[in-house]
């Protein structure tokens, strides 16, 4: 979790982010690491950057393309 967080809090760009957020895309079927994330602030962390047009329609739209949902 801790890993996922520093990887999306770093300034690097959204295209640096998007194994991060692929990883966060697989672990978030897990309900209790959905809610620690939430308690963390990571959904908050992940609003801002879209509201804040940190990450572009392509970089969301490369982690929903290449995300495993048969898991859910």
């Amino acid at each position: 979790m801790k890993t996922i967080l520093d990887q999306l809090e770093s300034g690097r760009s959204p295209a640096d982010q998007v194994p991060a957020l692929k990883q966060l895309s697989e672990l978030s079927v897990d309900s209790a690491f959905a809610q620690e994330f939430i308690n963390q602030d990571g959904l908050k962390l992940i609003s801002s950057k879209i509201e804040n047009e940190s990450w572009s329609a392509i970089t969301i739209y490369d982690i929903f393309i290449s995300a495993d949902f048969s898991k859910c």
